[in-house]
């Protein structure tokens, strides 16, 4: 599901919130039992590229399930874009890169993309209850408005607006 840019934040109680992570939209595919397979946002294998995100995610236990995500580095103030790219085309270890979940398309081998987002983020948030500065679900807020402006007080990227009964697409 790719984000669209708009000068209007959509509002109603049909809509939820969440931070747009300034990273690399990501694919992961666990397997249960500590395998861990990470995608580009076009399906390019990219466990070479980020082996630290491998060894984070490796030890999770949450079934099996494919997570839609994005691969950010923060420095503690903000998400920095230009040093995840500096990841993408290197091979060094960086223990600033974070994972942060914000969809689900599968869960247990089971296909649950026609679900309503509101479904797949209430499994996605079950399945992965462990919040660490460098793995977390990303929150689901239900006042863009007041997200705008934390965000833009911040100088982060922005916001994602989403239909909370909308499938992915």
């Amino acid at each position: 599901m790719a984000p669209r840019t708009s000068p209007v934040i959509p509002t109603g109680p049909e809509w939820g919130y969440q931070i747009k992570w300034d990273g690399v939209r990501t694919l992961v595919r666990l397997d249960g039992n500590g395998g861990v397979e990470i995608f580009s946002k076009r399906v390019v294998p990219r466990n070479d590229r980020f082996p630290e995100i491998v060894e984070l995610l490796s030890p999770l236990r949450i079934g099996a399930c494919v997570l839609d995500g994005e691969i950010a580095y923060f420095d503690g103030k903000r998400p920095n874009f230009q040093r995840v790219l500096v990841g993408v085309n290197r091979k060094k270890f960086d223990d600033n890169l974070i994972f942060v979940a914000f969809d689900m398309l599968y869960d247990d081998g089971e296909d649950i993309r026609q679900l309503p987002f509101k479904d797949r983020f209430a499994k996605l948030a079950e399945r992965l209850p462990v919040k660490t500065p460098r793995l977390f679900v990303t929150d689901l807020m239900h006042d863009g408005p007041a997200l705008w402006e934390w965000v833009n007080t911040r100088e982060w990227e922005g916001i994602i607006s989403k239909r909370l009964d909308s499938p992915y697409v």
